[in-house]
Parts: structure tokens; C-alpha cells; sequence
């Protein structure tokens, strides 16, 4: 990452072909949630396009690094889900 919070950082596709739908660039970057600080880190893609005014812009995609399964929830009141057989 960049060293800072909340922020990425972009690099050239040196391996793209041209003449190709491949991304311009690519690079990672992070985002700590306000809500619970859980820190998210994910991967940038880059296109460089030209909107029909003729002005040139980016456009990204973003991906999730480590997608983490949610727990399953226990079937039942697992306050007296125990093995005591009384």
C-alpha cells in the first residue's frame, strides 16, 4: 500500500497488448470502515477512455483481496445448545 490510510496506488500494465480491452493499470489499496474499523483491501484496475465529448478519464474496477466467508448461523437458540442430556 501507499502508507496511508484509506488510499491505493496505481501502475502502468507494462504486459498489456495493445489494441486490447486488457486494463492500463493496476495496483492495490485499502479502506477502513468508520463503523467498525475493519480494514478492506482490494485490487485497482484502470481503463483509459475518451467520453463521446471528447474529454479522457479514467475508469476503475475494484476487487476484494481476501473475501471472507461469513460464519453460518447455528440452527436453533445456541444459549441451550448443549450436550446435557437434562
Amino acid at each position: 500500500m501507499s502508507g496511508y490510510p484509506n488510499s491505493g496506488s496505481l501502475f502502468v500494465n507494462d504486459k498489456k497488448v495493445e489494441g486490447t480491452s486488457q486494463k492500463d493499470s493496476n495496483g492495490s489499496g485499502e479502506l477502513t470502515c468508520h463503523h467498525c474499523g475493519e480494514v478492506n483491501t482490494f485490487w485497482i484496475s484502470g481503463w483509459r477512455k475518451t467520453a463521446q465529448s471528447g474529454k479522457k478519464f479514467l475508469s476503475m474496477a475494484f476487487q476484494q483481496k481476501e473475501v471472507v466467508a461469513k460464519p453460518e448461523a447455528a440452527e436453533g437458540n445456541p444459549e441451550y445448545d448443549d450436550d446435557i442430556p437434562f
